[in-house]
């Protein structure tokens, strides 16, 4: 005689009861014996050490709202109205929306341009400047791996802070599994960060909106890190979810640095077989050690296509769905579970496409940097700034010149390519302009025929 009202599976709609009334008996609520994640004090906190033991970490969280809550707790619990915080350019929505909430200034450093238009790592030495420049940061906010797979130095960048007494927040979204085989590059955990945030649903066998969050050392306070996700997450967390991540944990342990492994080599021989066909097609330009293998960035140049071309392509032809798509690039996310079939599918997909002639063949444009508003030097954004505001809703182009009362974000990445209070260049107008007629969903813009965004006034 409790919740949920679908009794163990018994009242789900038919249409759903047919895959999911299995599924729907682990659908449970906080009963005696199955622990609170708020609170937890037997099975989940049991877990939770498990986990901690698994990555190497002093403390872990499991969270049931992704990497989102995740970071959105690091940062509340970290910061004070009118601090200071040192955030890459690239950091995820959930960063940005953080900050807001915290009512915190960014100091926005810029990554390095890698091929493509792709954002790669903020070099140390850029970071050390920052620090120079701004002597009152609070936290330092890194994006390690980045969506593409491109890691940044984070022994060094960890070093720089703790030596400033200032936690470090690795936002690893994507690098669950790095933790797990010596080839991959560092871990956020293994390189001492104070908090570590991770998407077990992105590379790893678990449920959707499954994440953990490591903490190590005594910079931040584990009391107020919790208060923190009891507010941003759900106070009835799925145990559908709690069970995956815990069986991801488990299977990682026992086996993940033979199932890893095994992975890496199906990837990279394929990556060289297509090297031999197409060179520079897959991870062009990107030093090895810093790249992780789980992702390729696909230079659709080389195969006579842009990126939205080849992903239509891909998909209509021959079933494979890119993570992301890219004026000219699309991405692919492998995982340990990614099989032999997988691989050899996408390798006779892009040897075919590779082999076929183009009357109209995509060029490459003369420039395929990261957007221009991103500027190499360090930069503070107030997000107190953007408090009670006249704002009106105007059309996109209309908005060139004018500061945002929103970001635009494309989604993926869900990397805003205009902040909250940024002016609005003629040159981002148009790339957002080209991801919208390509389909792109692109969060903060309104209407279909006559796209609109909404600007201070």
């Amino acid at each position: 005689m409790h919740v949920p009202g679908h009794k163990a599976g018994e009242g789900l709609p038919d249409d759903f009861a047919s895959h999911a009334r299995y599924l729907a008996r682990l659908d449970a609520t906080e009963l005696p014996g199955l622990d609170d994640l708020h609170a937890p004090r037997g099975a989940i906190l049991h877990a939770e050490q498990l986990a901690a033991r698994a990555w190497g970490s002093d403390c872990t969280f499991f969270l049931v709202g992704g990497s989102t809550a995740g970071n959105l707790a690091a940062l509340l619990a970290t910061l004070r109205p009118g601090d200071q915080v040192l955030v890459p350019r690239n950091a995820h929505q959930s960063v940005w929306h953080g900050l807001k909430l915290a009512r915190a200034q960014a100091i926005v450093v810029t990554p390095e341009p890698a091929p493509y238009g792709v954002p790669g790592a903020v070099p140390p030495e850029r970071i050390a400047r920052a620090l120079e420049e701004f002597p009152h940061i609070s936290v330092i906010v890194v994006v390690s791996p980045t969506y593409h797979g491109i890691t940044s130095d984070l022994p060094a960048i960890v070093r720089l802070g703790h030596a400033n007494n200032i936690p470090v927040i690795v936002d690893e979204a994507h690098g669950a599994h790095l933790s797990f085989h010596p080839q991959l590059p560092i871990s956020g955990v293994q390189a001492g960060a104070d908090i570590v945030v991770q998407s077990a649903h992105k590379m790893l066998p678990a449920l959707t909106q499954t994440a953990l969050l490591h903490l190590n050392g005594t910079r931040v306070d584990p009391d107020r890190l919790r208060d923190w996700l009891r507010v941003v997450q759900s106070s009835s967390p799925s145990y559908l979810l709690l069970a995956s991540l815990d069986c991801a944990r488990a299977e990682l342990a026992a086996d993940g640095l033979q199932r890893i492994g095994k992975a890496m080599m199906r990837l990279g021989a394929a990556a060289g077989r297509l090297e031999a066909v197409v060179p520079g097609l897959v991870n062009a330009g990107v030093d090895s050690g810093r790249q992780d293998p789980f992702k390729w960035t696909i230079a659709t140049a080389l195969l006579g296509m842009s990126g939205f071309e080849a992903e239509r392509v891909l998909r209509e032809r021959f079933g494979i769905f890119a993570e992301l798509v890219h004026e000219n690039h699309v991405l692919f996310a492998w995982s340990y579970a990614s099989s032999q079939r997988d691989v050899d599918m996408v390798f006779q997909a892009l040897c075919t496409l590779a082999e076929e002639d183009r009357t109209e063949r995509f060029r490459l444009p003369e420039t395929s940097e990261i957007p221009a508003n991103w500027t190499s030097e360090a930069v503070l954004i107030d997000a107190q700034e953007a408090g009670p505001r006249a704002v009106m809703t105007i059309p996109l182009r209309a908005a060139v010149g004018k500061r945002m009362a929103v970001s635009l974000t494309p989604y993926p990445p869900g990397i805003p390519c205009v902040l909250e209070g940024e002016t609005l260049s003629l040159s981002v107008c148009e790339m957002v302009l080209a991801m919208l007629d390509q389909g792109v969903r692109v969060d903060g813009v309104a209407g279909s025929e006559e796209p609109a965004v909404r600007c201070w006034e």
